[in-house]
């Protein structure tokens, strides 16, 4: 018996691609970047912010910030640049959570909101198809300036993912730190539906999948089934740490893995607890510091000299495309016959005949119990997946949320938690944890009045230029602004 799939089914697998290519988008205010001069706790020096906007082969504006320190603190010309990548559903406010480890060290930090995202242009994300475009145009931007020595890259998840197809073409790279990224963007979709995030049945699954594909194509203009950093992993010769967390359920953990057991450099990996966009533990953040500092001492490998070749053996193969060397297969038809609730004979039949069309055997025991013929069964079924699958869709909120940013701390607003004035200073990293932790700040202290004129000779105005501004305004956020109009800054 031959099965289209019915027109209710098909308008609702046709909408899912909404969850893929247009999640929720992280919006935010400009102050929340907080002021274009900061200090850093434990820290003498101050760091300034550069905010640019590039355009994209696409035309699409890219809106980027980059903290480094003043030019009087800034211990040399020229300084080593960690491009922070963020996830599905976020931005570049993400990234903040770093600055308060990575300026300290001598490392200065870009972020900017992939297309599609935060406030940059274009309408849709690609999940690193297009945003690897986007991190071709920033690396061209950074290295055509004199201030940059080397680059490194720390992305998350769909950063994680950009950044291996960009390490796969650019062997000038000097580290990457890759934290959940996704080795098949199609295995994830599969695994998610055998998981039951999306009710489609299994032998629905190829048409779903396909239906979802045809819309991205004709909508944003790539496909599905290119979105695989496991098939260039190997060509990636720059050292890379990869970081994963064991109880992640969203993109399981053999994603990371996969890719590491591939990578074509050198390659350390990494476990923790905390989910796919959960907490981080201090530790991994400061070893994965640690492996930037060693990596900026050193130059980039020549994937080409006889040294790299006797280190690394010969060149590794990707995956054989559409699969993953760990996923884990749903349960053999013998252990699944076995486990069957008893029917009576006539029903178990029905059942056996529904299961062999290619239904699940959950559902073709619960049709058989209220069904007399095959097509009466499958009608009902075909019912219930309508149903479910319409209810997960109007349900279903993001794909991902960002995780704990700067903007869950606090920074740069009334009550920040910061150790000085709100707004100037970034805040501490959470003793116990290194950032991207879900949740709002604790509960805002008193803050005491601000010196302003005192505080803005801290961040390196002349007495005189903080003495006008401190006369024209009460707050420190206020005083940053008019000198930046006026030309003080």
């Amino acid at each position: 018996m031959d099965w289209v799939l019915p027109d209710g089914l098909r308008k609702i697998y046709s909408q899912l691609w909404k969850l893929i290519i247009r999640p929720q988008r992280d919006i935010y205010d400009l102050s929340e970047l907080g002021p274009k001069r900061v200090r850093v706790p434990g820290h003498d020096g101050v760091f300034m912010r550069t905010d640019v906007s590039l355009e994209n082969d696409r035309g699409m504006k890219l809106e980027c910030s980059h903290w480094e320190p003043i030019p009087e603190d800034r211990p040399s010309k020229q300084m080593p640049c960690v491009i922070f990548l963020h996830g599905n559903c976020s931005s570049r406010i993400e990234g903040m959570d770093l600055l308060v480890h990575l300026l300290p060290l001598g490392i200065t930090v870009f972020c900017f909101d992939f297309s599609g995202s935060g406030l940059s242009g274009g309408e849709y994300v690609s999940l690193s198809y297009f945003e690897k475009e986007d991190l071709k145009v920033v690396i061209q931007h950074l290295r055509s300036q004199e201030t940059v020595s080397g680059i490194g890259i720390w992305g998350r998840s769909m950063g994680a993912a950009t950044a291996i197809f960009h390490a796969a073409i650019d062997s000038k790279i000097h580290a990457c730190v890759l934290d959940s990224p996704f080795a098949d963007l199609k295995v994830v979709a599969t695994e998610l539906v055998d998981r039951g995030r999306f009710k489609v049945p299994h032998f629905l699954l190829n048409i779903a999948l396909e239906i979802i594909r045809s819309e991205i194509q004709s909508r944003a203009d790539f496909d599905l089934n290119e979105c695989r950093p496991v098939s260039q992993a190997h060509k990636a010769t720059c050292p890379a740490l990869f970081a994963v967390a064991h109880d992640d359920s969203f993109v399981l953990p053999h994603h990371t893995r996969d890719i590491y057991e591939i990578w074509g450099g050198r390659a350390d990996l990494v476990d923790f607890e905390g989910g796919h966009n959960g907490e981080r533990p201090a530790w991994f953040i400061q070893k994965a510091c640690d492996f930037l500092i060693e990596s900026f001492k050193k130059p980039p490998e020549d994937p080409r000299s006889p040294d790299f070749k006797a280190r690394h053996g010969l060149p590794k193969q990707p995956a054989s495309e559409g699969t993953s060397p760990n996923v884990s297969l749903p349960s053999n038809e013998a252990r699944a016959r076995a486990a069957l609730p008893e029917l009576n004979p006539t029903a178990a039949a029905l059942r056996d005949k529904v299961i062999e069309m290619g239904f699940d055997n959950d559902s073709a025991t619960h049709a058989a119990k209220r069904c007399s013929s095959v097509e009466a069964c499958i009608d009902w079924i075909m019912q219930q997946f309508e149903e479910a699958a319409l209810g997960s869709l109007q349900a279903e909120g993001p794909t991902l949320r960002p995780p704990g940013t700067a903007r869950a701390l606090g920074y740069g607003q009334e009550g920040s938690t910061s150790v000085e004035a709100p707004g100037f200073a970034v805040p501490p990293p959470p003793s116990s944890t290194g950032g991207y932790q879900q949740g709002g700040a604790a509960d805002s202290p008193v803050v005491a009045k601000v010196d302003v004129a005192a505080e803005l000779q801290n961040l390196g105005f002349s007495a005189e230029d903080a003495a006008e501004a401190a006369k024209r305004c009460s707050s420190v956020e206020a005083a940053l602004d008019w000198l930046e109009r006026r030309g003080g800054a």
